[in-house]
């Protein structure tokens, strides 16, 4: 049976984060009557502040300030909602400013668009499907690259659908790339990009009823954890091919490691209270399962 999840956002991110701060998503998406830009931003050694986020009604504007406060958050994940004006013809484009003691980092040119939604029809697979800000406008085309390569044109004809298969990928650090093409014959009408990392988040997290019966063989314990949780893994695991991972419910990779034996800690002391997945490779294929921060 196919699950779907829907996220009435759709979003667009640059690779334009600097430094230490990191990021698996930002989403920006709505109509004339509102638009809601979801993001997280997080690092590991550095308190991050909050964020300011800044607004072009369109491509032809300058950058404003939507915020004189700073965008604050318990954990990584950030939200705003804009009611502003807005161009009925044209996506409006955001830039989030993430402050931390001694630096700004900048995420530019997040387009909004209509909706996205994700789709796992299948193992391994993630299918995504996004609708554009106007489709009266916006567009003939996308032009889809994965990291480095290219990998096609695509026609747009009011939606735009692309499988994304993981079968065979072993880390979810990619990230794949559009741009879209508008009536005009001119590209650059909007971008959009999503990473590996979140799109493994979906699958892990909406992925078929399978997955949990595999996750009943490397259960952790205790479950739920407080300070620590102990994953044992199955006898056949490879340890020379095994990974460890451990993700938060927003898709952000917190614990990464190549266990030294059939037994391996992950510490969670410092973790908020949470649901989080815990991801084993074992040279052949990724298995799943669920971890409670209590």
């Amino acid at each position: 049976m196919k699950k779907l999840l829907f996220i009435f956002v759709a979003f667009s991110f640059s690779s334009q984060l600097l430094a230490q701060v990191s990021s698996s998503y930002v989403f920006a998406t709505g109509t004339t009557a509102g638009v809601n830009i979801i993001w997280d931003a997080y690092n590991d050694q550095t308190t991050i502040e909050g964020c300011y986020l800044y607004k072009k009604v369109n491509a032809e504007h300058e950058y404003e300030l939507l915020n004189n406060e700073l965008i604050v958050s318990e954990d990584s994940t950030y939200s705003f909602n804009d009611q502003g004006v807005f161009d009925p013809d044209f996506p409006p484009i955001y830039a989030i400013h993430i402050v931390t003691a001694d630096s700004v980092y900048v995420k530019a040119d997040v387009y909004a668009f209509e909706t996205i939604a994700f789709e796992v029809p299948a193992d391994k697979i993630v299918a995504m499907q996004l609708k554009a800000w106007n489709s009266t406008q916006c567009c003939q085309m996308a032009k889809l690259w994965i990291d480095d390569t290219f990998i096609g044109d695509f026609g747009y004809d009011n939606l735009f659908s692309y499988n994304f298969d993981l079968e065979s990928v072993a880390s979810p650090e990619f990230e794949g790339y559009l741009v879209f093409e508008d009536n005009s014959g001119m590209l650059g009408y909007a971008e959009f990009s999503v990473t590996g990392t979140y799109l493994f988040w979906v699958l892990n997290t909406v992925g078929e009823p399978e997955m949990e019966e595999i996750a009943k063989q490397f259960a952790p314990y205790p479950n739920p954890a407080s300070d620590a949780a102990w994953l044992q893994l199955p006898e056949n695991t490879p340890l020379a091919q095994a990974q460890v991972e451990l993700y938060s419910s927003s898709g952000r990779l917190l614990h990464k490691a190549k266990p030294g034996s059939h037994f391996h800690k992950i510490d969670v002391a410092h973790l908020p209270k949470g649901l989080y997945l815990v991801r084993l490779w074992d040279g052949k294929e990724w298995m799943i399962t669920k971890l409670l921060k209590d």
